[in-house]
C-alpha cells in the first residue's frame, strides 16, 4: 500500500530535479556565451573527456597543438633554463651576498615547479569544477 507522504516525497523530488535541471541549463548556456563574449572564442568541444579529449571545433585544436608541444612549452623552459643560468652567473662570479644567494635558490625552485606544472595543474583543476559542474 503506497503513503500519502510517499507520493509527495516523489512530487517533491521531481520538482526540485526539475529546477536544479533549469538551473544548469541555465548556468551552462550563460557561461558559454559569457566565454564567447569575454574571449571571442567558443567554449572547446572534445570527443572524450574535456581536457585530455581532442578538441574539435576550430580554434582549440591550434591552441592545443601550441601549448601542450608547441611554442608555449618551449617558451616556458627556456625561460627556466635563463632562470638557472642567472642563478648559476650570480653564484660563479660571486655576485651579492649569502642571504641573496639562498633567496636566488628558493626563489630558481619555486619558479621551475611552476613553470613545469602550469599548465597540468590548471587542466586536472578544471577537470574537477567541470566534472562537478555537470553532476
Amino acid at each position: 500500500m503506497v503513503d500519502l507522504i510517499d507520493v509527495v516525497l516523489e512530487g517533491f523530488k521531481d520538482v526540485v530535479d526539475w529546477i536544479v535541471g533549469l538551473f544548469m541549463d541555465g548556468l551552462t548556456t550563460g557561461y558559454n556565451s559569457l566565454t564567447e563574449e569575454m574571449f571571442g572564442t567558443p567554449t572547446p568541444q572534445t570527443d572524450g573527456a574535456f581536457v585530455f579529449g581532442e578538441p574539435t571545433n576550430a580554434p582549440w585544436s591550434t591552441i592545443q597543438d601550441a601549448l601542450v608541444g608547441g611554442e608555449i612549452m618551449l617558451i616556458a623552459l627556456l625561460l627556466l633554463m635563463m632562470s638557472v643560468q642567472g642563478r648559476h652567473t650570480i653564484r660563479i662570479f660571486n655576485i651579492g651576498s649569502a642571504y641573496e644567494a639562498r633567496k636566488t635558490k628558493k626563489t630558481a625552485w619555486v619558479g621551475a615547479f611552476l613553470i613545469i606544472v602550469w599548465y597540468w595543474l590548471g587542466s586536472f583543476l578544471f577537470i574537477l569544477l567541470t566534472d562537478s559542474r555537470l553532476l
